[in-house]
């Protein structure tokens, strides 16, 4: 009996003894896999470092404190997390991880100079929640510079690279300086805040919906050596079916010469939207919807947009460089498609008289609105009250209009070359129209006005029908 006690004893040692063995190996595997993570990004002239690592085996959670990163550019991008908590961790293969859990907290993501308006930006989230993650074993390489573009395409690529069936964040807000190239004034700064963030079901670039309870902001400006402050509000902004491997097609220069068309995201929402200005100026929009939006990198050129704008401190552009600016700036909007989007609700009040809409509709498809339909207006002028029914162009060709306003940059057009306008506009509808005629206290008024010409013979439309009552 007592031999099979000692044996159990001595069992019991080394089944100790092995799970403390291992649990220690673990520990140091973890620890050099870790390690050389970070040494990965310190390779390509980074900074990287953190603070301890653990690890527990029975529910393979890692954790490592204070991460701390800085890109090597002139104008760097820093990124601090408090502590790195991923629980059931595992490894799908060689160069993916998994894990049930896992949680940032104490984020902070600084940036320096992104663009010559803004002299740097800063972001901060308490908490940051991914359920069922799957991603890259190694850490994301910082952005080669700190410009918008770079932020945009790194973030974009690392989301895309990135499958988890949710990802929350309670709160995440933000400052924002800007530079004299702004033109609001020194010292003018502004403080953002999001709240109540959710996106589900991300996937192979794709995510099923996103959404933020509200967006607030404040801008503190100087116009005039006098302070203004600016204030919004953004409630319930939801999206579906986001494409973000689309998004990040947009910046990626190597995207320059595909002609395909990309659709970015199904449906989007928000409103309440609440803007608050000087006193006695307020606007409010009930709601925005915007449906089934398409890209082709090709023809919007954004790295060839960006390249081009001056950086700080230039001096202005050329006639030559202004028009070539504007005819990229037309390229970017022939690149782009929206099926529909609608605002409606709109009031504004100021100290001359409010101001309400009921609506506004427009399609937007190869640089061209199919049709801009503004109804309900009902303002002031001075003399009297004016509603309009509904005001609508039935198409405008924006991208056209914006290479021909490139021509008239040099010099003031001709009566026949200001002519050539016309063909890029198919007609004009008007309806319910109620306006004072001059100071004589009596109306005019106009139910219907329809406008519509056929095919140009150079400036000469080939037909021309209107109705008015």
């Amino acid at each position: 009996m007592k031999k099979i006690l000692l044996g159990l004893i001595a069992v019991a040692v080394l089944a100790a003894g092995g799970y403390f063995g291992f649990d220690f190996y673990a520990q140091r595997r973890v620890t050099r896999d870790v390690e050389a993570a970070f040494e990965q990004v310190r390779a390509t002239g980074a900074k990287a470092s953190h603070g301890k690592i653990t690890f527990d085996t029975k529910s393979r959670t890692l954790t490592i404190a204070d991460v701390a990163t800085e890109s090597g550019t002139q104008s760097p991008v820093s990124v601090k997390i408090g502590s790195l908590t991923m629980t059931g961790l595992g490894q799908t293969d060689a160069a993916r991880v998994s894990a049930g859990n896992v949680e940032f907290s104490d984020v902070e993501i600084g940036v320096a100079g992104p663009t010559p308006t803004i002299t740097s930006l800063t972001y901060k989230a308490p908490r940051i929640t991914v359920r069922d993650y799957s991603g890259p074993a190694s850490l994301p390489q910082l952005p080669a510079s700190s410009s918008i573009f770079e932020l945009y395409r790194s973030a974009f690529g690392l989301l895309a690279s990135i499958n988890a069936s949710s990802i929350t964040a309670p709160s995440l807000t933000g400052t924002i300086t800007f530079s004299a190239a702004a033109k609001a004034g020194d010292g003018a700064s502004g403080e953002f805040a999001y709240s109540g963030i959710a996106i589900e079901n991300m996937k192979d670039g794709k995510i099923a919906s996103s959404k933020t309870g509200k967006v607030v902001f404040t801008i503190n400006q100087q116009a005039a050596d006098k302070p203004i402050k600016l204030t919004g509000e953004l409630a319930n902004v939801a999206a579906a079916d986001i494409d973000v491997g689309a998004m990040a097609a947009i910046f990626d220069p190597g995207k320059a010469n595909d002609d395909r068309e990309y659709r970015v995201q199904g449906h989007v929402s928000a409103g309440p939207y609440v803007i608050t200005a000087a006193p006695g100026v307020n606007l409010r929009i009930e709601g925005v919807t915007v449906d089934d939006t398409r890209i082709n990198p090709s023809r919007m050129q954004l790295p060839a947009l960006l390249a081009m704008i001056p950086p700080q401190g230039s001096p202005p552009p050329s006639a030559a460089q202004a028009r070539e600016l504007l005819d990229k700036v037309a390229s970017l909007y022939s690149g782009v498609g929206i099926a529909n989007a609608e605002m409606h609700g709109l009031s504004v009040e100021t100290p001359q008289g409010p101001l309400k809409l009921a609506s506004m509709r427009f399609n937007f498809e190869h640089g061209k609105i199919g049709e801009l339909a503004v109804e309900g207006l009902d303002t002031r002028a001075p003399n009297g009250p004016i509603k309009v029914g509904r005001f609508a162009l039935k198409s405008l060709d924006v991208a056209s209009f914006m290479r021909l306003s490139a021509q008239f940059t040099a010099q003031k057009p001709s009566a026949e070359q200001a002519l050539t306008l016309f063909p890029l506009i198919e007609g004009v509808e008007v309806k319910g129209v109620a306006s004072p005629y001059k100071a004589t206290g009596k109306p005019v008024n106009i139910d219907v006005l329809s406008l519509d010409w056929g095919q140009f013979v150079g400036s000469i439309p080939s037909k021309l029908r209107l109705t008015a009552k």
